[in-house]
């Protein structure tokens, strides 16, 4: 058995890396706080340019990473959400598309017809792609409904899978729109963490050099 670990995926990636960020913001703020509680912190630092405005500034940094984090994880929740709603209209439209499929080609022997129906040939994995060589097919099966009531797939079956295609492109344009969303929302986090990360790196520079003897304060503020 081998002893190398299992490969992390993307997704794991992913979260890890949520969880160091929200861990970070966490600790920003709990420094501040404490900083701000705690006298002596405060005198010895107003010295060195963390005075009340800096302070100030860096809980309005924690504050906005925070909102930003916040706002970026309902973004991805909203997409995943999407996505999953996709699934589930293509996997009907598919559904449908696969019956009408298979009853054209038992209704129809004329190569050139199941073509023109949409019957042979692969069904694209792409789901745009998809929709659209279904439509045609729809379009197209109009002229012959009566052949394909025949087989028992009847006019409102045709309307039911002109509607689940129509429920697809709602359904993607949504996803589409979660997906920019997401990618808005975690490049406005990216922005508001770094802004953060300026801040601690500079009062963490501050605070080393103010307390260089005093390691018991350096403690206190985990640094």
């Amino acid at each position: 058995m081998s002893d190398q670990p299992a490969p992390t995926t993307r997704s794991a990636r992913r979260a890890e890396q949520d969880q160091r960020l929200a861990n970070d913001i966490t600790a920003a703020q709990q420094m501040i706080a404490t900083a701000q509680n705690d006298s002596e912190i405060v005198h010895a630092l107003e010295t060195r340019s963390i005075n009340a405005a800096a302070f100030a500034q860096g809980l309005a940094f924690a504050l906005a990473a925070q909102d930003k984090f916040t706002a970026r994880q309902i973004a991805v929740n909203s997409k995943k959400a999407a996505t999953a709603a996709l699934d589930q209209a293509v996997a009907a439209a598919r559904a449908l598309f696969t019956e009408y499929r298979a009853t054209a080609r038992i209704a129809f022997s004329d190569r050139n017809l199941r073509a023109t129906l949409g019957a042979s040939g692969l069904v694209s994995a792409d789901n745009q792609k998809f929709i659209t060589f279904a439509r045609a097919a729809c379009a197209a099966a109009e002229a012959y409904q009566g052949n394909l009531y025949d087989y028992g797939f009847t006019a409102e079956k045709l309307a039911a899978l002109r509607a689940a295609l129509d429920a697809c492109s709602e359904a993607q344009e949504a996803q589409n729109g979660a997906v920019g969303a997401a990618q808005s929302a975690t490049a406005a986090r990216d922005t508001a963490y770094a802004e953060l990360k300026g801040w601690v790196k500079h009062f963490a520079a501050v605070a080393r050099l103010a307390f260089r003897t005093r390691r018991d304060l350096l403690a206190k503020l985990n640094l």
